[in-house]
């Protein structure tokens, strides 16, 4: 339903900009991220949007600004959940190349995409290699927001959840805890995030 809303969208700004305008990268962000976030997400056609975002971004903005780094993150993800798993993994790397360069290792997006890197390692049931990571990222975000922030306890969650999917509940079962005692020390223990943390 929300597809013909996209196209006038996009066909509006590339009208009003042109083809290849920072705007129309912009929009193409928003509508792959839309594809991407959507309950059936049409993976491959946010991968092609994105795509077409992160090249009209490098000729704007260079091959190593920050905003192209999350263009980059949401590509991975979509290469992830159609098992793409290389190119998954090489637009995540240069996604943290990028912020590691222009941001630094402890700014909470480069502690984003670690976990995001690690969701594509789980996948794969790379837990040797994810393990470190994981404890990289958290421990960023951590230092940044606090360990009982939301963003924390979402993070914790959403990795137990994958790594609980692939079957490997030894590792999942502390992440769930933390994720637990967090949302109840942000929400209190009768808040719907408990329930959905508990489920």
């Amino acid at each position: 339903a929300a597809e013909p809303l996209f196209q006038e969208a996009l066909k509006g700004v590339k009208q009003s900009f042109g083809n290849d305008h920072i705007q129309v990268a912009e929009t193409l962000n928003l509508i792959a991220q839309a594809h991407l976030s959507a309950k059936h997400g049409d993976y491959s056609r946010s991968e092609a949007l994105e795509e077409e975002c992160v090249r009209i971004q490098k000729m704007h903005l260079g091959p190593d600004h920050p905003a192209i780094s999350g263009s980059l993150t949401t590509l991975a993800m979509a290469c992830k959940e159609q098992g793409k798993y290389t190119a998954a993994e090489s637009h995540i790397t240069e996604a943290l190349r990028i912020l590691k360069k222009k941001l630094d290792n402890s700014h909470p997006d480069f502690g984003f995409a670690l976990l995001n890197h690690v969701s594509i390692l789980i996948k794969q049931e790379k837990y040797t290699e994810a393990e470190p990571l994981i404890g990289e990222g958290l421990e960023i975000l951590r230092r940044h927001f606090g360990s009982t922030h939301p963003v924390v306890a979402d993070s914790l969650r959403k990795l137990a959840m994958q790594l609980t999917i692939q079957g490997n509940f030894t590792a999942a079962e502390p992440l769930f805890q933390e994720a637990l005692k967090g949302v109840k020390q942000s929400f209190g223990n009768d808040h719907i995030q408990v329930a959905e943390t508990l489920n």
